[in-house]
């Protein structure tokens, strides 16, 4: 006689020896923006306005904005890390 396994049986047979314990640090919420720069050495995110090199302008630039911070990359490399929230995370609370 054929007897099916519950799911709860199949979970701890199968599934709950391939679960790897939880990160140490919770999950941050990334968005990814490009943004040129001014020519007052600036790059705009939502009306907030954060300060690169002069070396800079006119070029394109990616944005890296978290909950905690603001990074500017070009080519992979971050090249400004302004000390502010992002604007959207700032009017929220």
């Amino acid at each position: 006689m054929h007897v099916a396994k519950s799911r709860q049986g199949l979970f701890e047979e199968v599934e709950r020896v391939a679960l790897a314990p939880l990160p140490g640090e919770p999950f941050e919420y990334t968005e990814w923006k490009t943004a040129k720069v001014h020519p007052d050495c600036h790059v705009e995110d939502e009306k907030t306005f954060y300060s690169v090199p002069h070396r800079l302008i006119g070029r394109r630039l990616d944005v890296r904005l978290t909950y905690r911070a603001v990074e500017i990359f070009q080519d992979h490399q971050r090249v400004a890390s302004p000390c502010a929230v992002p604007s959207a995370v700032a009017t929220s609370r």
